[in-house]
């Protein structure tokens, strides 16, 4: 292929991504490709062959048969190409396992592509998917504050790259890769140095636009996540640097409405900053803080009780009330909005007899098949809460759930156990009382295949 690689890049979203070019796919991916990122990790895992890429196009046209990213500019440097643009689309297919809600989405989204050989060999791809996800219904609006999602129609501003020399690049590059080591260190004086007092920032979870909100984001970073910042990769064009960087870090504050929980952090951020005179004039953002309100876990009750004494059970207990929680967005199929009362490493029992059966391990591999659940059932799974006990390590749900599947309603009484770390689930059982006869279960289900058989 004779394409340059900001063309080969563009041909990823508008030629097979909108169009459903499949054939592209090996012309143009290394047959080891990677494509990471945050888009990937709700239910589609990241990709690393040609089949698998090409089971996330086919996922995303299936959900999205009028999907369009509009492309706005593109940096290019070396063997990396950023890509900004916008995507948009109707959910009128099955998307994920999930029956189509027939809504419709639109947000800012950024791609960067690693070449090697003159083919894709890394790809990272990110959206803001709290706007997404809350715009076509899967998730319940407040899982942030609005100052932390991204406009519908965010994008850089001005002109991108190509107005400089490489010395150029190379100078900005190392003083945006000295940027982020004064962040690190809360080295405020540093920051003011690089950065214009007038410079416009422009990131879903900074609240104001110029530098003095700039610089009381990174400080409460550090007093509430006590975050390192790693440069994954700089891309620099003219007078535009692109940025990929990691934030680690452990939840040792309050941050948007949630105490310390000592959980880990590890979400991304692409940045895109506009320097002039070697120092900051802009900066664009796209962070993954879905991810982040997931690893935080889930807003307390502002009613909540405190802590009772080792082996207390009460309905009261602030794990009931989570749990509560959960179990009202998953009865009506909402089951993203129930994301972070999850571990990462959640291992979900599920009792023979049942057509899913099996252990799952991990949170995106329960989610998909909940995914799925719903779907065999049609969206008409529900889950009517008798009660939830709860103390600080283990609850209990007497739960009765109703469903319709193969023309016949059926009704199950079940207990589930839950055990609970700092708030979220860590392990879950299900004791069914009385369970789905074996007709319930005949033929295949809506999706058979999308879930992997557990181990």
């Amino acid at each position: 292929m004779n394409e340059s690689p900001q063309d080969i890049a563009r041909m990823v979203e508008e030629q097979i991504l909108d169009r459903g070019k499949l054939e592209l796919i090996p012309e143009i991916f290394d047959p080891a490709a990677q494509v990471h990122g945050p888009i990937y990790t709700i239910f589609l895992k990241p990709c690393s062959n040609h089949d698998e890429i090409r089971d996330h196009v086919v996922g995303n046209r299936t959900g999205f048969p009028d999907l369009r990213h509009s492309i706005h500019g593109q940096l290019v440097d070396g063997d990396h190409v950023v890509t900004y643009f916008t995507v948009s689309g109707t959910n009128d297919g099955e998307f994920a396992g999930s029956p189509p809600s027939g809504k419709a989405m639109k947000g800012p989204g950024i791609s960067i592509e690693r070449f090697a050989g003159g083919v894709i060999a890394d790809s990272w791809q990110t959206c803001d998917r709290t706007l997404n996800f809350t715009q076509l219904g899967f998730l319940e609006p407040g899982l942030l504050p609005e100052h932390a999602i991204a406009k519908a129609d965010a994008r850089p501003a001005g002109p991108f790259g190509g107005a400089g020399d490489d010395r150029m690049a190379s100078a900005n590059k190392a003083t945006i890769a000295r940027l982020y080591a004064a962040c690190n260190a809360g080295d405020v004086a540093t920051i003011e140095e690089l950065v214009e007092p007038s410079a416009v920032i422009d990131m879903p979870g900074i609240d104001g636009s110029d530098r003095d909100a700039f610089v009381a984001f990174v400080t409460g970073l550090r007093a509430a996540l006590s975050v390192t910042q790693s440069v994954e990769l700089l891309v620099g064009d003219g007078d535009m640097v692109g940025a990929l960087v990691r934030l680690t870090g452990t939840h040792t504050g309050d941050y948007y409405g949630r105490p310390a929980t000592g959980n880990e952090v590890d979400v991304e951020i692409h940045q895109t900053w506009r320097l002039a005179g070697g120092r900051v004039t802009a900066m664009y953002g796209l962070p993954d803080w879905f991810s982040l309100a997931a690893q935080l876990g889930p807003v307390p009750a502002a009613d909540a009780p405190a802590p009772l004494a080792d082996g207390v059970v009460t309905v009261d207990h602030p794990n009931a009330a989570v749990l509560r929680g959960a179990y009202a967005a998953l009865a009506k199929g909402d089951i993203l909005s129930a994301y972070a009362v999850f571990a990462p490493d959640l291992v979900w029992h599920v009792p023979d007899g049942h057509r899913l059966a099996g252990v799952y391990e991990g949170r995106d591999t329960v989610f998909g098949m909940l995914g799925q659940l719903v779907a065999m059932t049609g969206g008409s799974l529900q889950m009517h809460v008798d009660h939830v006990l709860a103390n600080d390590e283990r609850a209990v749900g007497l739960i009765t759930s109703t469903a319709t599947r193969n023309g016949k309603d059926f009704v199950a009484q079940e207990v589930h156990l839950f055990e609970m770390d700092h708030g979220r689930v860590k392990v879950f059982w299900t004791l069914p009382q009385v369970p789905f006869p074996a007709e319930y279960w005949a033929g295949a289900p809506i999706g058979d295949g999308a879930v992997p058989a557990p181990a």
